[in-house]
């Protein structure tokens, strides 16, 4: 059966058992994820999914070929892995509405003054934060690192302490509708968000029909 599955040049949902190991941040997974796969969450197949969260370890199985897919805006990969850019976005400031910063604008003096929260979604922060930071001499303090963009809202939402995420992030998670999006007082990149793959899953039936019928639900979601 193994044989006759690698050789196999169709995959059929509802006669071939398949597991789909899919990493993603929380934001990603409560409000995009679940609710685009949700039509193949159904008795009458045989595919199973998996959703992790995207941090270091899954990071590490998606490059190792363990994991299927990975939603990141990430871009440091290897070159046997495959992307599909499914959107752009821009970073915003978050803080809680009686922040000390919302007096002043920020300034970039206000934006170094206090400490940070860093939402350590697999990796590429570096590089659209902190690199630019670097370039101009220049250094935030990090206080606080977690895997969890709604744990940095709550955490904002009580402390003075800032974070820089995906506008469309903040504008959507229910967890960051009490806290303020200031532009950030320094130009910073643009955000690509994507979606990566192995190549050793490029070629293969069932991975090709997961990525045929689920991105363009996923390309096509309002959030």
């Amino acid at each position: 059966g193994d044989i006759r599955a690698l050789f196999a040049t169709e995959f059929t949902p509802n006669t071939h058992s398949k597991e789909f190991i899919i990493a993603a941040p929380d934001y990603v997974v409560n409000y995009v994820l679940c609710d685009a796969l949700s039509f193949l969450f159904s008795v009458n197949n045989k595919i199973t999914f998996s959703i992790i969260p995207w941090d270091t370890s899954s990071k590490r199985d998606l490059i190792a070929g363990k994991a299927h897919l990975a939603v990141s805006m990430d871009n440091r990969f290897p070159g046997c892995m495959h992307r599909r850019i499914i959107d752009e976005d821009e970073l915003v400031l978050v803080c809680r509405p009686q922040h000390p910063i919302l007096g002043n604008g920020p300034t970039i003096d206000d934006f170094l003054s206090y400490p940070h929260i860093s939402v350590k979604t697999g990796s590429g922060w570096y590089d659209v934060v902190d690199h630019p930071l670097k370039e101009l001499g220049l250094q935030r303090s990090i206080k606080l690192s977690v895997y969890s963009y709604e744990a940095a809202f709550s955490v904002a939402s009580r402390t003075d302490l800032l974070a820089i995420v995906p506008r469309h992030v903040a504008r959507n998670d229910v967890a960051a509708s009490k806290l303020v999006c200031l532009p950030p007082p320094l130009e910073l990149p643009k955000l690509e968000i994507s979606i990566w793959w192995h190549e050793v899953h490029h070629n293969d039936p069932a991975h090709k029909w997961l990525r045929e019928v689920a991105f363009p639900k996923i390309l096509s979601h309002p959030k």
